[in-house]
């Protein structure tokens, strides 16, 4: 095959190429939404948009770097979808996605493999793609995909992502990655990404061990807001973390039971609480029931530990509510 057929053929398929990675880029958000807690926007960090290869980039490929033997259909990534995660923990719950999905065969790409084996000094070898082929004909939005019809998938972290982009270019410029100052540069950056990536995820295994102990003390509190102000709280948010986190070290197993009591004891705070919350959003989350109850019995810790700098005054509300002067020391 020649550069003119490859591109006379290249150009016909181009509508069903952008066709099947929109339809492999479908198919695994649509299971990932089943399959992480996150909203799906939060748990992948770049949107997600299939892209054809340019021509020029593609017959370069096929006919000068890799010199195929097959041109048209040894290249597999003629149309490709990225996938962008956090950090690389998060990479196996993708890997398992794309190779669950039964309209499509999961394969390692071979290439990118090759190359990673031939470069292992790019950082990009930590993530991974995949080659797949349409298991059967389908039809997307009244255009036909073949069988066999590739789409590489590139699963990677967002600090990958950041490297890879940075230094494609270069890779490919013989004096530039040649260059032993570029190559300590790329090493270095490298360590520096592997070490962050590392502390990130031991950061988030010392936060997974403390977050069931406050969904389970955010979730009495609902419970008792409810109870109390016969009224369903906002879901908890960052504003609720923060002040359980900030109010931690007065929370312990009988603090929900002190609480039940504080506000049995205190009926017109409940009416103060219905009355605030009809115009103030914060008055509507269940965490308001604890900044209440430690203003009543320890006002000068919740003054000092209070987390929402911006939010003083409705400190100063409650404060108020109770009978202290916010300004007293």
């Amino acid at each position: 095959m020649n550069e003119s057929v490859f591109t006379e053929r290249f150009k016909r398929d181009e509508p069903m190429l952008q066709a099947w990675g929109e339809f492999v880029a479908r198919a695994v958000c649509d299971k990932l939404n089943d399959a992480v807690e996150q909203p799906l926007e939060v748990f992948l960090k770049l949107p997600v948009r299939p892209r054809v290869k340019e021509l020029e980039s593609a017959i370069e490929k096929a006919f000068i770097r890799k010199g195929y033997e097959n041109p048209y259909d040894d290249l597999t990534d003629k149309v490709g979808v990225r996938f962008v995660v956090l950090l690389t923990d998060e990479i196996q719950t993708v890997v398992e996605l794309v190779e669950s999905i039964p309209w499509w065969k999961a394969v390692k790409d071979r290439d990118y493999e090759e190359e990673r084996n031939s470069r292992p000094e790019h950082f990009d070898y930590q993530s991974v793609h995949f080659i797949v082929r349409a298991a059967e004909s389908i039809d997307h939005e009244g255009i036909t995909i073949e069988l066999g019809t590739p789409c590489e998938v590139q699963i990677r972290t967002l600090m990958q992502h950041a490297y890879s982009e940075l230094t494609h270019d270069a890779i490919y410029k013989p004096k530039v990655a040649a260059d032993p100052i570029v190559k300590r540069f790329i090493a270095r950056s490298m360590a520096l990404i592997e070490t962050a990536d590392d502390l990130f995820l031991q950061a988030k295994a010392k936060i997974k061990q403390v977050s069931p102990k406050d969904s389970g003390f955010l979730a009495g509190l609902r419970e008792l807001y409810a109870q109390v102000l016969s009224a369903q709280p906002t879901g908890a948010n960052k504003a609720d973390l923060l002040i359980v986190d900030a109010y931690r070290r007065q929370i312990d197993d009988a603090t929900m039971g002190r609480l039940k009591q504080f506000f049995d004891e205190k009926e017109h705070i409940v009416e103060r609480i219905k009355d605030r919350m009809k115009r103030n959003n914060l008055f509507r989350h269940a965490t308001i029931l604890l900044v209440y109850y430690l203003v009543g019995t320890r006002e000068r810790f919740a003054k000092g530990h209070w987390p929402l700098g911006s939010r003083e005054r409705d400190l100063e509300s409650v404060f108020s509510d109770l009978g202290k002067s916010y300004e007293s020391d």
